[in-house]
């Protein structure tokens, strides 16, 4: 016997040498591994075997790993792709999506950044493996059903092997039963080659693969032949490639065991398939003992009455007038009455009225004409009425038969109001994984586009605002200067926005009181909502802190409340709330990912046009707008979510066409106490200064740009355009700079990287990271560390320079 890897990895790479270590390595890493040097070479191993996830190469000779994902995605469309590249662009990100890849990562590969993306890979397939049972729930429930209503034990058993070969694509299954005594078990049904020699055979608890599995009673998969450990008495004939084999309990009971084997080729058992097999061994169980206990009970009329009325369905019989004449235990749980209180009464009794005014035709058309036999066999969903008038859903099958040439309907009812509530929420989660999917696909991309222009606006912003510093005030390019920089202003807010909704920007957090933001930005609020509107406060005191970017927190106010301003054009009012809150599990069962615990809410209302059930489900994605053309990017909502999910808390909204809209915020609550918030002033004049500063850029016009802005405020300039220069620069060097000014995402290291190395050459050196968006060299979760300097892109050269100025005058 051989243990089942974490996951197994199909790694596709021209370079041999490359591929076998990649191999090797994830090996000790738990994974199974099979490496290829070609596209066909793999694409014959996934046709022949499952695979978790492809990790290829993009660029290779022939097939190159675009075209190789998506060969693969049609053999098998729940293999996750991710693509190695050597080079890390938007293009890149865009051409790996557009392929099917869940990500990419950068070569050369360092374990350390590809383990978490492997590891979210292999999640992925878990989703998307056990989303596929859960499509498969109504197929598995009908063959449930099909054995909860057999009461023929042999018959029965034939139905749960055939349905399990057949279910789980196997090449052999049986059913065996524990035998009276509990000493042993039998071999009742068998489906594959060996039916004649393994029918009837005996297996003593405790021996071989099913006694184990019997004695222990939990699930056991096995792979390679199983011949081993003293297995081999179960299996005479070698060529076991897997098993699985499942304990049937019913009520904590045993009542036999299911053996699933694959004798052509190996397999691989998911998760999700081992749930569906257990789901499918325990109803089956279920069935075999109900039939057990029904071939029992038939041979007295007394036993069988007995087990009629303990039957867990309720059982109800009516005579042709549709009076009730029989009135199980399981109607009795189900509808809440006792028999003395309906029997002899119309069976409208256990009915809404709306179903009640039609029944009787119902009754008198059933069973007639050429689809008798079909009606007869058929189970339907109804509303049923118990005792204390609420309804619920029950599944009802109905017979009919001749008792001394009068007419007798019996209803088998079965009360599914948890299962109709469960497959509600079975949807609303497809839903939700199938959104939360396409949100992420869309943050990725924009965060890259982000990433790319906030390099081109830096320099745009900065040469335009240089010009203009340089031109007189009457001279007539200066308007058109201020218009460029006007314009790339506005495209700065938008990337801004784009980084927001990807969760890519940088926050500085602190612990605060939701009250105090609010009240920083009130004024600014009824400024942009006019006097047209009202603007409401209902701000609880004891309000408790949360950590967040304050800056950010009036962003989403202001997104808010202008939303909620655009959808009063004849006039209403917005009402800002604040409330601690918590939130329990029956509120996270329905409103998932919330984690229960204590919470700060921060509630927008508005009395305006509301929104439909269409509407509400796209609110939140960028770019999607009901305001008309030129009205509105269709980024404010997106970036009101985005903020939210990096600051830890969750956002819902509440709407009806004509009866307004609500948002609700729900931020983690924390104990610390609030930090005072200080408005943050326009500043002194820029000062200037005579340090050495080494600037490290890749991007060759920001380099440029920088350099020029510090030259001209009194800096001596030291720059490199990749970190290797910037470390033959330090060896060379005979003074210490000052500052070093960092670009945080380059090749060869990153950020980060180059300022521990450079330290260590230079102890003392002060650093300042430059980036588009975030990146976990300088941040977690976009959050920024403690004692860290950082500029985001882009930025202005008197931002710059301000910048500058306040890392340098910093204590180290």
């Amino acid at each position: 016997m051989t243990s089942v890897p974490l996951a197994r990895i199909c790694i596709v790479d021209d370079e041999a040498a490359n591929m076998r270590a990649l191999c090797d390595t994830l090996r000790d890493h738990g994974y199974g591994t099979e490496g290829f040097t070609a596209g066909e070479e793999a694409l014959g191993a996934l046709r022949e075997r499952p695979f978790d996830v492809l990790l290829t190469d993009l660029m290779m000779p022939g097939m190159d790993g675009v075209a190789l994902l998506g060969a693969a995605l049609k053999i098998d469309a729940h293999v996750v792709g991710v693509l190695m590249t050597g080079k890390g662009t938007i293009e890149t990100a865009v051409q790996a999506m557009q392929a099917g890849a869940l990500d990419y990562v950068l070569k050369p590969l360092k374990v350390s950044a590809l383990l978490p993306v492997l590891s979210r890979a292999v999640a992925v397939r878990q989703l998307r493996l056990e989303n596929l049972d859960l499509r498969n729930t109504v197929a598995i429930h009908e063959l449930n059903q099909a054995i909860a209503y057999t009461l023929d034990v042999n018959v029965l058993l034939d139905k749960v092997a055939d349905a399990a070969l057949a279910q789980f694509e196997a090449d052999e299954a049986s059913v065996m039963l524990l035998a009276e005594g509990a000493e042993f078990l039998r071999v009742a049904a068998v489906r594959g080659e060996r039916r004649e020699t393994l029918l009837g055979s005996r297996v003593p608890i405790g021996k071989g693969i099913a006694g184990h599995v019997a004695a222990h009673r939990e699930p056991l998969v096995l792979q390679g032949e199983v011949r081993e450990a003293g297995l081999a008495p179960l299996y005479p004939r070698p060529g076991i490639q897997t098993a699985l084999c499942m304990p049937m309990m019913t009520r904590n009971k045993l009542v036999g065991v299911l053996n699933v084997n694959y004798t052509q080729k190996a397999r691989t058992i998911p998760f999700g398939q081992i749930k569906v097999l257990s789901i499918f061994a325990n109803a089956a169980a279920a069935g075999i003992e109900a039939s057990r206990l029904y071939e029992d009970e038939r041979k007295t009329y007394g036993r069988y009455r007995e087990v009629l009325y303990m039957a867990a369905d309720g059982i109800i019989s009516i005579d042709q007038d549709q009076r009730i004449v029989l009135f199980n235990g399981g109607a009795e749980k189900i509808f809440g009455y006792d028999p003395e209180e309906v029997l002899g009464k119309p069976i409208t009794v256990l009915l809404p009225q709306e179903m009640a005014e039609t029944h009787h035709r119902h009754v008198e058309a059933f069973g007639q004409g050429p689809d008798q036999s079909r009606a007869m066999g058929r189970r339907e969903r109804l509303v049923g009425r118990r005792k204390d008038g609420t309804l619920l859903n029950v599944e009802v099958g109905i017979s009919k038969r001749s008792e001394n040439s009068d007419l007798l309907y019996t209803a088998v009812v079965r009360d599914v109001t948890q299962r109709v509530e469960d497959e509600d929420h079975i949807a609303q989660l497809n839903e939700r994984l199938n959104q939360a999917q396409r949100m992420e696909g869309l943050g990725r991309l924009a965060g890259g586009v982000a990433h790319d222009f906030n390099n081109l606006l830096t320099v745009i912003m900065a040469y335009s605002e240089l010009q203009i510093e340089d031109l007189s005030t009457n001279d007539p390019r200066r308007a058109d200067l201020e218009g460029i920089l006007h314009a790339a202003r506005q495209a700065a807010d938008l990337t801004r926005q784009l980084l927001a909704f990807s969760r890519r920007q940088v926050l500085e957090l602190k612990v605060l009181n939701l009250n105090d933001v609010v009240a920083g930005i009130e004024k600014m609020l009824q400024r942009v909502i006019g006097e047209d509107l009202d603007l409401a406060m209902a701000l609880t005191p004891d309000l408790g802190a949360v950590r967040a970017d304050p800056g950010q927190l009036e962003q989403v106010l202001m997104n808010l409340v202008v939303n909620a301003r655009d959808a009063m054009p004849d006039g209403g009012q917005v009402t800002i709330e604040t409330a601690a809150v918590e939130l329990d599990d029956a509120y996270a069962k329905t409103h998932s990912p919330v984690v229960p615990g204590p919470y700060v809410l921060l509630a927008v209302s508005d009395t305006g046009v509301g929104m439909d059930e269409a509407t509400k489900n796209r609110i939140f994605e960028p770019f999607f707008t009901t305001k008309e053309l030129g009205k509105g990017t269709g980024l404010g909502l997106a970036t009101v979510y985005g903020i939210v999910k990096q600051s830890g808390g969750h956002v819902w909204v509440y709407s009806e066409p004509g009866r307004g809209t609500t948002f609700k915020i729900y931020l983690p609550r924390v104990t610390e106490p609030a930090e005072a918030l200080h408005p943050v002033g326009a500043g002194a004049e820029v000062q200037g200064g005579s340090e050495t500063i080494l600037v490290v850029e890749d991007q060759a016009d920001v380099r440029t740009v920088v350099r020029k802005v510090l030259e001209r405020c009194g800096y001596s300039i030291l720059e490199a355009d990749r970190p290797s220069a910037a470390l033959a620069l330090a060896d060379a060097a005979r003074a210490l700079p000052d500052l070093l000014i960092t670009d945080v995402v380059m090749p060869e290291l990153n950020g980060r990287e180059l300022a521990r190395q450079l330290e260590a050459r230079w102890p003392g050196l002060k650093v300042l990271y430059l980036s588009g968006y975030t990146d976990d060299a300088i941040v977690r979760h976009g959050v920024l560390e403690s004692g860290v300097s950082f500029l985001q892109k882009p930025f202005t050269p008197d931002t710059l320079a301000r910048k500058v100025r306040q890392v340098l005058d910093s204590r180290s």
